[in-house]
């Protein structure tokens, strides 16, 4: 079961990524994401590939997190039932 992710919100500071894009991953970094966005996210990430939920979380199988840039990117990550 794949995670896709999406961004949300905000403006990244290395005009890499725009509100709307979309990234499916696995195991391994998606091509096209930045580095500093993907460490944010892999642990993240890796939870929702084990069936894994955080607590703050309204909706089972997805998340939202900043980029790691204070004035960054909000992403969404959610667990793609096949």
């Amino acid at each position: 079961m794949p995670v896709l992710i999406t961004v949300i919100r905000g403006t990244c500071q290395g005009d890499i990524h725009h509100v709307g894009d979309t990234f499916t991953c696995d195991w391994t970094t998606p091509d096209g994401m930045c580095l500093g966005a993907w460490n944010a996210l892999a642990p993240y990430v890796t939870a929702l590939l084990c069936g894994g939920d955080v607590a703050w979380s309204e909706e089972k199988g997805v998340m939202r997190l900043h980029c790691v840039d204070p004035d960054g990117i909000t992403l969404e990550l959610r667990r793609v039932d096949r």
